[in-house]
């Protein structure tokens, strides 16, 4: 039993007691307060954290994503020339003129046959008569197929060099070839595909 009327007693009681409302408002006052700051502060941590992964998974799909572009415009660039927003018609005369000598054949008449539009695309069509050979013609086809943009040959006619009423003169030559040749522009975007026209 603690004396209470002793006055070492008392002063022990009294020292817990001081220590007891120390303790309490430091607790209450301190101590709490700081767990708070603490659990904010965390919480804070943790959000900025989510964040930074956040941003860290989009810069690697932007990385990603800049990857598959460039890999995609290497690809469009060589596409880009077989299908280009404008042709030229001289630069196709000039093909035409450069395949036809490299393969000992004479063109003879080209006519421009009005273009007809797609959705995407636009077509250009041309009649073309050369005075050739079946060896050179076939080569001329195979440089055609060359040609830095997409070029369609249809409606081959043959005919013997001999048989016409009128034969140009163009010596060696065995055969007169009658070709329809189209060639194909993009439409740019937002340009509006036109009707499709006709040469009178």
């Amino acid at each position: 039993m603690i004396d209470i009327k002793d006055p070492k007693s008392q002063k022990i009681i009294l020292v817990v007691i001081v220590f007891l409302i120390v303790a309490y408002f430091w607790y209450t006052k301190i101590y709490a307060e700081k767990v708070k700051q603490i659990d904010r502060l965390n919480g804070d941590y943790q959000a900025l954290l989510a964040k930074l992964n956040q941003v860290e998974q989009k810069a690697k799909n932007l990385e990603k994503l800049k990857e598959e572009y460039n890999n995609l415009l290497v690809s469009y660039k060589p596409v880009k020339k077989l299908l280009p927003d404008t042709l030229e018609f001289s630069t196709f005369l000039n093909q035409i003129h450069a395949a036809a000598q490299t393969n000992r054949s004479v063109v003879l008449e080209i006519t421009p046959n009005g273009s007809e539009s797609r959705d995407y695309y636009k077509m250009n069509k041309y009649s073309i008569k050369m005075a050739t050979t079946y060896h050179d013609f076939g080569n001329f086809l195979a440089a055609v197929a060359n040609f830095p943009f997409i070029v369609n040959v249809s409606d081959i006619k043959l005919s013997q060099y001999e048989d016409l009423p009128k034969k140009p003169k163009v010596s060696e030559k065995t055969i007169i070839a009658d070709i329809v040749m189209i060639t194909y522009m993009a439409i740019k975007p937002g340009e509006s595909p036109e009707k499709e026209v006709k040469k009178k």
